[in-house]
C-alpha cells in the first residue's frame, strides 16, 4: 500500500535519529499463468514481467510514444517455465515495429522443449515502419506436450533495435480447426464461436455499441457515408439522426432461425454497426452487390455508396470501397455462426457469396477491424474468425485466383464514343467495366458503374465532345 511515515528515537538525549521512510505503491504480483497478457507501456509492465520469472535480455521499457518494450540485437522476451502437457495449442500475439527506421530488423518467436536450453524457430517476422500484429500458433501437441518449457521472442537480425507491446500467451482459440477445410471448418468454427457467446438485449448491445465499441474519441461514424458525428465517450444513447444497422438484415431472420437464435442475432455486435437513419431507411432489407444503374448516393468525398440496380436489373446497396472487406467478413461471420450452409446468403434474387467473396480479398483486414473484433470479444465473447485468420475464408469457399485485366489502348475513337479494351485474364468469365471523367473515379457516366461485360472490348457512347473520360 502507499506508505509515507518517520520514526523518531525518542529516548534520549540531544540528537535524536529520525528514520523517514516514504515511497509509492507495493503491489503483490500475479503468479504467471496462461492466459496471460502484458502491454509493456509503463515501467509498472516491466517490473510486473520481471517479477513474474521472465527474462528481459538486452531489452529496457520506453515511456515515449504511448510505450514499449525496446529489444536490441540479440536481445529477447523469454517466459518463465511453461507446463507444455497442459496445452494443445498457444497462441503468442505481439504488436512490433522498428526503432531507428528500418534496418532489416527480425523478430523470432521460438520454443524450447528443455526449459530454455535449446531453442527451435518458429516464426520470424521482418518488421516495418509502423506498428503490426504478429500472431503465431505453435502447436504443442505434435512435438512439445510431454515436457515443459519456454518461449522466446529475440530481434535475430537487423541494425538499430525493435519495438515490441500488446504481448500476450493464450490457448489457441481455433486450434480444434486447424487443418479442417470446407463444411468441416464451418461447423467447427460455428461451435468455436457459437460457445461462450453473451446474449445481450439488442437495446443494450446497440447503446454499448455507440458508447464504446464504435466510439473513437468522442466520435461515431456511419458505415455508409464515412460521416463522423460527435458522441461523448461511454454515452449510453444513440446519436442524433443514427441508428444500429443490421447489415445482415432483420427481416432475413425471421425465413431460418428458431426464436433463440433471433434473440442471439438481433444483439450481435459483429453484424451491428452505426448508420446514419436516412441511409439505413435506404438500404432497407436489400441484398449487397455491385450497382449498375444508380438511383442514389450515399457519402461525400471519396467516401460513396450506392444504391440501384445490379446488371440483372435486381435492387442491391453497394457500400462504399472502405467498408467493403469490413462487411463482407461480417456477414461472412453471420452465416457461419447462424445458419447450415451458402443457402442463406441468397436474398432478394442475388447470391451474394460471389461478391462478398471478393470483396474480401480486394479489401484486407485493417487495424480498426482488429481492434473492434478485440472489443467484441472482451464484451459478447466470441471473435469473428474471418479477422482473426482471413486464411479461412479461402479454406471454406476456395481463394480467387483470377488476376486484374490490363486496359490497353482505346479504338474508334469519335467525337462522341470509343471502345474500351483491356488484356484477357485467365479463368475470367465476366468484367466489370467503370467509365468517369473524374480520375479518381468519383462520379460515372450513367450505365458504366460496374457495367457486366463478357469480352474485352465493349464501345461507350453518347459522350460528350473535348472531355477526358
Amino acid at each position: 500500500g502507499l506508505y509515507d511515515d518517520h520514526i523518531t528515537n525518542s529516548g534520549g538525549g540531544a540528537n535524536p535519529i529520525i528514520v523517514s521512510v516514504s515511497g509509492g505503491v507495493w503491489d503483490a504480483v500475479d503468479d504467471f499463468e496462461i492466459p496471460y497478457t502484458n502491454p509493456f507501456r509503463s515501467q509498472a509492465d516491466y517490473d510486473r514481467a520481471s517479477a513474474q520469472g521472465f527474462a528481459l535480455i538486452q531489452a529496457q521499457q520506453e515511456l515515449g510514444a504511448g510505450g514499449y518494450l525496446r529489444i536490441f540485437p540479440d536481445g529477447y522476451l523469454e517466459t518463465p517455465t511453461i507446463n507444455f502437457t497442459q496445452y494443445d495449442f498457444l497462441d503468442i500475439i505481439f504488436d512490433a515495429t522498428t526503432y531507428g527506421g528500418a534496418m532489416d530488423q527480425i523478430l523470432t518467436v521460438k520454443v524450447s522443449a528443455d526449459d530454455g536450453l535449446n531453442y527451435d524457430v518458429v516464426s520470424s517476422y521482418l518488421l516495418t515502419g509502423s506498428y503490426v500484429t504478429q500472431s503465431t500458433n505453435i502447436n504443442l501437441e505434435s512435438a512439445y506436450n510431454s515436457t515443459t518449457g519456454r518461449i522466446k521472442v529475440e530481434m535475430t537480425s537487423g541494425g538499430g533495435s525493435s519495438r515490441l507491446r500488446d504481448f500476450s500467451i493464450g490457448e489457441d482459440y481455433y486450434g480444434p480447426v486447424e487443418g479442417l477445410i470446407g463444411m468441416e471448418l464451418w461447423y467447427g468454427l460455428q461451435n468455436i464461436i457459437s460457445d461462450g457467446h453473451i446474449q445481450y438485449s439488442y437495446d443494450t448491445a446497440r447503446l454499448y455499441m455507440h458508447g464504446y465499441i464504435d466510439n473513437i474519441d468522442g466520435s461515431v461514424r456511419c458505415i455508409y457515408t464515412g460521416q463522423w458525428v460527435d458522441h461523448p465517450f461511454g454515452s449510453l444513447s444513440t446519436p442524433p439522426d443514427f441508428s444500429a444497422e443490421h447489415t445482415y438484415a432483420q427481416s432475413w431472420y425471421g425465413e431460418d432461425l428458431d426464436a433463440e437464435g433471433i434473440s442471439f442475432a438481433v444483439s450481435d455486435l459483429h453484424a451491428l454497426h452505426p448508420a446514419r437513419l436516412d441511409v439505413n431507411q435506404a438500404r432497407s432489407n436489400y441484398p449487397f452487390e455491385y450497382v449498375t444503374d444508380i438511383i442514389s448516393i450515399w457519402g461525400e468525398d471519396s467516401y460513396l455508396s450506392y444504391f440501384g440496380r445490379n446488371s440483372d436489373g435486381y435492387i442491391s446497396f453497394d457500400v462504399a470501397d472502405e467498408f467493403k472487406g469490413n462487411l463482407a467478413r461480417g456477414i461472412l461471420y453471420f452465416a457461419v455462426r447462424y445458419y447450415e450452409d451458402n443457402n442463406n446468403l441468397y436474398r432478394g434474387y442475388i447470391d451474394q457469396l460471389p461478391m462478398l467473396l471478393q470483396w474480401h480479398y480486394e479489401d484486407p483486414v485493417d487495424a480498426r477491424e482488429i481492434e473492434r473484433n478485440e472489443l467484441i470479444f472482451d464484451y459478447q465473447g466470441n471473435r469473428n474468425p474471418f479477422i482473426d485468420r482471413p486464411e479461412f475464408v479461402g479454406l471454406i469457399w476456395g481463394e480467387i485466383a483470377i488476376g486484374t485485366p490490363v486496359a490497353t489502348t482505346p479504338t474508334d475513337i469519335t467525337l462522341n464514343s470509343f471502345v474500351a479494351n483491356w488484356d484477357e485474364v485467365p479463368g475470367a468469365v465476366t468484367y466489370r467495366l467503370d467509365v468517369s471523367t473524374n480520375p479518381g473515379f468519383v462520379g460515372f457516366i450513367s450505365g458504366f458503374k460496374n457495367r457486366t461485360v463478357y469480352q474485352t472490348e465493349q464501345i461507350v457512347s453518347n459522350l460528350e465532345p473535348a472531355t477526358t473520360y
